[in-house]
């Protein structure tokens, strides 16, 4: 499915805006950390790349995904903490204030995968707190800690200074503890092929989560590691956050999502194959598992496209439904994965502007329905020709054996003329010779389609 020239022209806008950012990011950090040395300059400028790239990524990949937004958080959150040594006022007080963003960061992306979107309650809790101890508890370190060029500079209070820093500091273990549980719970929740997903990235960003606030202590406390290296290594550490996340994506299998303006396109195209359709959406919505089940009316059961009855997911589930209906009348459903797609709301569109070529479809799907029925029927015949004769079966013709199987379904002569190809006035007709092969006169007190049923029922074998 190609894209419409409103995807691709937005495509570019993104790209030029990353572009646009990516220089600034650069130029800012040669003026901030102008003074430090080549190698230093290199990798927090590689970091920067690497968010960077890494938030276009995902938003091209799947615009109606949050989770590209919060990578560019985490972009200038890497900007920020190259700014804490800035000489420019303006720039360092902007480094001040985004020192510790980027753990934050690290915490919501955690709990949003793969959505973008924080689903539980608990989950929104620990984000909450985890923006609030590295934004407002970070305050009093640059109001009330004197440092030269620091233009948010209050007072000098070093005990407040103190008490803000382990608090933040007890805050931030408890935020990782809680972050650890609902990460181990998720993982026990899903399924085989998810945990190959989840698993590395849960694992890689909680040991970053640990390794930023702790390193200084032991690498440098404990084993002499030079402030330089330390400061290195966790550049690297975080550099490998948004790399951890792509890999996720590459081996999840996350499709790119085309947009709904895609698929308006597209369904104007006529002549599309069900296989076409199912893609289109999976595309739309960026979910390749997509799948499609139609409505039969007369069968009052979904069923696939193969024919096939299907069984839409229960509320709660890992995968759900969407309704697709045309003026009020039931098509079908879509089901995708609600863990993937925490709104449905691109899924609602995307019924809406398919509805009329998933109908087309429903057509085809019923009649692969009713080959199905009509090859249970015949089978049951062959059954009942194998079968010792009896009740006069055996003097019906192969045609009134078909017929007759379907009246001991319960069908009407207009859904057996359906279903044969006949036209009511043959189904009448046979069924009147049925009537006289198995002696069944027209009686006051007897009903001869139910008395024919019976002995149809009485001469198939139960195997």
């Amino acid at each position: 499915m190609g894209l419409s020239p409103l995807a691709r022209s937005l495509h570019l806008v993104l790209l030029f805006f990353g572009i646009a950012v990516g220089l600034l990011g650069i130029a800012v950090l040669a003026i901030s950390i102008g003074e430090a040395e080549p190698a230093t300059l290199l990798l927090y400028t590689v970091v920067f790349g690497v968010y960077l790239c890494t938030a276009i990524t995902a938003w091209w990949r799947r615009p109606g995904n949050l989770t590209g937004a919060i990578i560019m958080v985490g972009t200038l959150g890497i900007l920020g903490t190259g700014l804490s040594t800035a000489h420019e006022p303006v720039l360092l007080a902007i480094g001040s204030v985004c020192a510790t963003l980027v753990i934050a960061v690290m915490i919501h992306l955690l709990l949003a995968f793969p959505s973008g979107r924080v689903r539980d309650v608990p989950s929104r809790v620990i984000v909450l707190v985890a923006y609030v101890n590295s934004i407002i508890l970070q305050a009093p370190a640059y109001l009330f800690m004197k440092r030269q060029g620091n233009p948010l500079f209050v007072v000098e209070l070093p005990g407040l200074v103190r008490a803000a820093d382990t608090c933040q500091s007890f805050i931030g273990v408890l935020v990782t503890v809680a972050t650890a549980v609902v990460l181990v719970r998720r993982l026990r929740a899903a399924d085989a092929p998810s945990r190959r997903v989840l698993a590395p990235l849960f694992a890689y960003g909680f040991f970053a989560v640990l390794f930023i606030p702790f390193s200084s202590g032991v690498l440098e406390g404990l084993l002499g590691v030079p402030g330089w290296v330390r400061g290195a290594l966790q550049l690297a550490v975080l550099g490998g956050v948004p790399v951890a996340f792509t890999l996720g994506v590459l081996r999840g299998g996350f499709a790119r999502a085309a947009g709904l303006g895609d698929l308006s396109h597209w369904v104007g195209v006529a002549g599309q194959e069900r296989t076409a359709v199912e893609e289109a959406l999976a595309r739309t919505v960026g979910d390749p598992a997509l799948t499609v089940v139609y409505w039969a009316g007369d069968r009052d059961t979904y069923i696939d496209a193969a024919g096939t009855p299907a069984v839409l997911p229960v509320a709660g589930e890992r995968r759900a439904a969407v309704d697709v209906e045309i003026e009020g009348r039931r098509v079908g459903a879509i089901i995708y994965d609600a863990s993937l797609i925490a709104n449905a709301d691109p899924v609602h569109e995307a019924a809406r502007l398919a509805a009329i070529v998933l109908d087309r479809q429903r057509l085809t799907a019923e009649l692969h329905a009713s080959e199905r029925a009509l090859a249970a029927s015949r089978a049951k015949i062959a059954r009942a020709d194998a079968a010792e004769p009896s009740n006069g079966i055996e003097r019906l013709t192969a045609r009134q054996r078909e017929v007759l199987a379907l009246i001991a379904q319960g069908r009407s002569n207009a859904a057996i003329a359906r279903e044969l190809v006949l036209t009511e006035k043959s189904v009448v007709n046979h069924t009147s010779r049925i009537y006289d092969a198995l002696g069944l006169p027209v009686e006051a007190d007897d009903h001869r389609r139910v008395r024919a049923t019976i002995q149809y029922l009485a001469a198939i074998p139960t195997r």
